[in-house]
């Protein structure tokens, strides 16, 4: 199955963008970016993975029922969120503590980098997004090896692994 992270208005699905293409431009320019401080790997896997939610069948749907109409912007009532996935991997991966900095990245790149703790935030905090990553093992399934194992990158802090 072909997955696209955007369509096209009036167009069919063979002229809307491929997912991977987007991951793989994103990971690429978000490396670019970084590059002036070293950060290159780490925003590398944050490109790569921001947008991991697409993979997930409600998404892909929304596209093809719209047909043509954008879905990426998440605050729009009716809208997939498509960020929490990859927060939920980087979490998975549980690289001490900085699993949690990309996860918040990913998580905040359509709604905002926000407080990690609800006491301030309710709802809109980050924890409660980060709660319960096995919730996306099944969009997981969808996502190609390539963009889905990735390793830790180098350099990293000390003691992770």
């Amino acid at each position: 199955m072909d997955y696209y992270a955007h369509s096209l208005e009036g167009q069919p699905p063979e002229k809307w963008q491929r997912l991977e293409e987007h991951l793989k431009n994103v990971a690429k320019m978000a490396e670019e970016f970084a590059a002036p401080f070293g950060g290159e790997a780490w925003a590398r896997i944050a490109g790569l993975w921001h947008d991991l939610g697409k993979y997930s069948n409600a998404f892909q749907k929304r596209l093809f029922d719209a047909n043509g109409v954008e879905t990426h912007i998440e605050t729009v009532p009716g809208r997939v969120i498509h960020s929490q996935a990859g927060g939920h991997l980087a979490t998975l991966r549980g690289w001490r503590g900085i699993d949690r900095l990309v996860a918040w990245l990913i998580m905040g790149h359509h709604s905002g980098l926000t407080d990690f703790s609800p006491d301030r935030m309710g709802a809109k905090s980050l924890e409660p997004k980060m709660r319960e990553p096995e919730a996306s093992m099944s969009i997981f399934a969808n996502v190609p090896l390539g963009i889905l194992n990735q390793d830790v990158p180098y350099p990293h802090p000390a003691g992770v692994d």
